[in-house]
């Protein structure tokens, strides 16, 4: 079994199903398997593009359209990513329809409670079929298949993909979102969907491209710290005279963790957990984007539950950090600020990092010379016009 990249691999594929066209009488069947938000359907759909400019005549089932409905999952305790959700024999009367040069009609399914239906669409018998879905190379079709292609990505990778175009195209809330990935979603990939990567005759690996994909979060943060020569009390007195607005003071504790497959550090994000109080909040930042002395990066973050902090947990990945802050926040001239107070714990020992000052904005939009110059003000009225701004987050230092 030979592994590629995702344009790598989808070369491969387009020349590896000329060859077989070539060599086989009648209707190319070419299915194409993986997990959830691995690039499946995009890569297929590529593929068929590809192969029409050639001049081959291409059509595609999704096997998706082939489902029972909500009620029949809801009557039957199972999900979405359950086989039995499909209705195999229905897929597979149509292909072998197809391949005996007979029409059919596209299936059609709206992802409510009634199950698919028949379309007045009709499809032709092509020259190459491609059936794309989760469960495409298990024991049910795998059979039919003259070329079986499976993609692949790390838990990391499609867990973020799912709660961006989840929480953009559906009404759930991200911690929603995140609960089902973790209970359902991952589980179920073990459990029907991965074992089936070993009768691929390619596999291609369409990972996470943080510099690109980050940017589906559609938030950003702005940041400027500097380490400060004043203690906590000496920040928040200087603040309070300059007409800052206290708002609340909290400690906290900040968990970092690397995923089992990728070290973040090296690509230059960050997952973390934040416990606050009774509050559990989960972060995912990209990567930095340094403008002059500024941070600017994206980040995505919402409050989830106890239980499902733990379900991340259980399919996630390693610990590897541990910062404790006790933080006081501020409002002054538009600018969030803060002053924490740092203690670093890594292998089990503590270290004092300082006391910090950061300012913060979550628009991408602001005039970033306007910015500084407004910080720089800032410092300069409470004696730290010398301080050096700090680039590196707390969980780089």
């Amino acid at each position: 079994m030979n592994r590629y990249d995702l344009n790598t691999g989808l070369s491969v594929l387009t020349e590896g199903i000329e060859k077989q066209t070539h060599s086989k009488n009648g209707m190319l069947k070419v299915f194409s398997a993986g997990g959830t938000a691995s690039g499946k359907s995009i890569g297929v759909e590529k593929n068929m593009n590809e192969l029409r400019k050639i001049g081959y005549s291409v059509e595609l089932l999704s096997v998706d359209d082939y489902s029972f409905g909500g009620k029949y999952a809801k009557e039957n305790g199972i999900s979405f990513d359950d086989p039995e959700y499909i209705d195999f024999e229905t897929v597979r009367n149509d292909i072998e329809a197809l391949e005996k040069g007979r029409n059919i009609f596209r299936k059609r399914y709206d992802f409510g409670d009634e199950p698919f239906y028949e379309s007045e669409e009709i499809i032709f018998p092509p020259d190459i079929l491609l059936v794309e879905g989760l469960f495409v190379l298990r024991d049910d079709l795998r059979d039919l298949a003259d070329f079986k292609v499976f993609f692949d990505v790390g838990l990391h990778g499609w867990l973020l993909r799912r709660i961006f175009r989840d929480s953009e195209r559906t009404e759930m809330k991200p911690a929603n979102i995140l609960s089902y990935c973790a209970n359902v979603v991952e589980p179920k990939y073990r459990q029907w969907v991965l074992s089936t990567m070993q009768f691929a005759d390619i596999v291609i690996e369409n990972e996470y491209n943080p510099e690109v994909e980050a940017n589906n979060s559609g938030r950003y943060e702005v940041q400027l710290k500097y380490k400060s020569s004043l203690n906590q009390a000496e920040l928040v007195h200087e603040l309070l005279k300059l007409g800052g607005d206290r708002l609340a003071t909290v400690r906290q504790t900040d968990t970092y963790y690397n995923p089992r497959d990728r070290n973040l550090r090296e690509t230059g994000e960050s997952m973390r957990i934040r416990e606050e109080y009774l509050r559990v909040i989960w972060t995912y930042k990209g990567p930095k984007n340094k403008e002059d002395s500024l941070s600017i990066r994206n980040k995505y973050e919402f409050e989830i539950s106890e239980d499902d902090m733990n379900a991340f947990l259980d399919i996630y990945g390693e610990e590897i950090k541990v910062i404790k802050k006790t933080r006081t926040m501020f409002l002054l001239e538009s600018l969030v600020i803060t002053v924490d107070d740092v203690i670093r714990i890594k292998n089990g020992i503590e270290e004092i990092l300082g006391t910090f000052l950061e300012f913060r904005t979550n628009t991408k939009t602001i005039d970033t010379r306007i910015l500084i110059k407004k910080i720089e003000s800032i410092m300069n009225n409470i004696g730290l016009e010398s301080a050096k701004a700090e680039n590196r987050s707390y969980v780089e230092m």
